[in-house]
């Protein structure tokens, strides 16, 4: 996501990506897998600039490969891939390379999630441009697949509004403007319900990571500490001294003095 104002507590510039903050985030890497699917794999591949931005995708089964000028992607369960180009439209393309755009340029901004169906995706919709090319906020919007229909769920004067993907049928999102680190679930009708936590839950430094169960999401406190929360139970884990949290089939890897380690989940 391009963003030129958000609040003093998020320490990044300009770009997200599927759960993951760009410049931050690839600060002291090349390469970041960012999306773990049962048929392929995302990777971001990190340019000087944000519009040197690629992602790759690689399919599993074959170690076929695209490269994508994008910031976000999802794979469907057929091997399109729906994705947010580097001039923030909304794309979709073939595992044959056939490319449509759904969206002009401008009309939507990373991180972009399909549901469990893969009706629907979720994503960030660009406001408030104000003659410029990065978007001052976000709201939250979702695309049908059946229709071909943009729905904007979630728009606020002077607010950006983050989005970690779907639980259920709802989609995760948070204000990162706040104070605390509070989530929300927000569903098609607009309507949004707090995730009660059992703790007051420290502002985050970077984007959120769902969990490829949709069970958790992780991410680095302003503390320098990573977070764990439970979306279902409100519960939270705390490691301390720790960075870079990754989601893989082995559980959650991050670094913590100086060496890779592996959280696994109960």
């Amino acid at each position: 996501m391009r963003i030129k104002k958000i609040s003093a507590v998020i320490t990044v510039a300009l770009v997200i990506i599927v759960g993951l903050l760009v410049t931050d985030y690839l600060n002291d890497k090349r390469h970041s897998s960012i999306n773990h699917k049962s048929n392929a794999e995302i990777t971001v591949l990190a340019g000087a600039v944000p519009s040197d931005i690629k992602l790759r995708v690689e399919y599993l089964d074959s170690k076929q490969s695209l490269i994508l000028d994008g910031f976000s992607a999802d794979v469907f369960p057929n091997g399109d891939i729906i994705y947010v180009g580097n001039d923030l439209s909304l794309r979709k393309i073939s595992r044959d390379g056939d490319e449509v755009e759904l969206l002009a340029k401008q009309e939507a901004n990373a991180q972009v999630f399909l549901n469990q169906n893969a009706t629907m995706a979720v994503y960030t919709k660009p406001g408030d441009w104000q003659g410029g090319d990065i978007p001052e906020t976000n709201g939250i919007a979702v695309y049908s697949f059946d229709d071909g229909q943009e729905k904007i769920l979630l728009m606020e004067k002077n607010t950006t509004i983050l989005h970690f993907g779907w639980l259920d049928n709802r989609i995760i999102v948070n204000y990162p403007s706040r104070e605390n680190y509070e989530l929300f679930l927000l569903d098609l009708g607009g309507q949004i319900t707090g995730i009660k936590t059992d703790n007051v839950l420290p502002q985050s430094s970077r984007m959120a990571l769902k969990d490829p169960n949709s069970r958790y999401i992780a991410y680095e406190s302003i503390d320098g500490d990573i977070i764990i929360v439970d979306l279902k139970t409100g519960s939270d884990t705390r490691i301390s001294n720790a960075k870079d949290p990754q989601w893989t089939k082995e559980g959650l890897n991050f670094k913590q003095d100086g060496r890779q380690k592996v959280f696994k989940l109960k």
